[in-house]
């Protein structure tokens, strides 16, 4: 999915206009794996992160990838889908993110 995800965004000549405009004064706690199969999430945080630097938190977790569980495979009964990242960074980054988001939950809202 990634490739194909990147390929329709490289080819399509008005993907800037498409973009989510980021005209918010909220906290933004973004969190992304470093080999996410399914989409380049690491690098759309990046992104949003570098428009909008003032309260958002960016994660990149080495290693892991779009869910943070498993081997980085995804299998159910009708698919078989590479999500990337290892069970060991999948773990670590399951983890820490949770504590992160709980952390950043209970500054923002005491």
């Amino acid at each position: 999915y990634k490739n194909a995800y990147q390929a329709a965004v490289d080819m399509d000549e008005n993907n800037e206009s498409k973009k989510i405009p980021l005209n918010t004064k909220v906290n933004l706690l973004i969190i992304a794996g470093s080999d996410d199969q399914m989409w380049n999430s690491a690098s759309m945080g990046k992104s949003i992160n570098d428009q909008r630097p003032q309260n958002t938190d960016l994660a990149i977790y080495g290693g892991a990838g779009h869910v943070f569980a498993g081997n980085g495979v995804l299998s159910t009964k009708s698919i078989r889908m590479n999500v990337g990242g290892t069970t060991d960074a999948n773990t670590r980054a399951a983890r820490e993110s949770r504590k992160l988001m709980y952390d950043r939950l209970q500054a923002w809202h005491p």
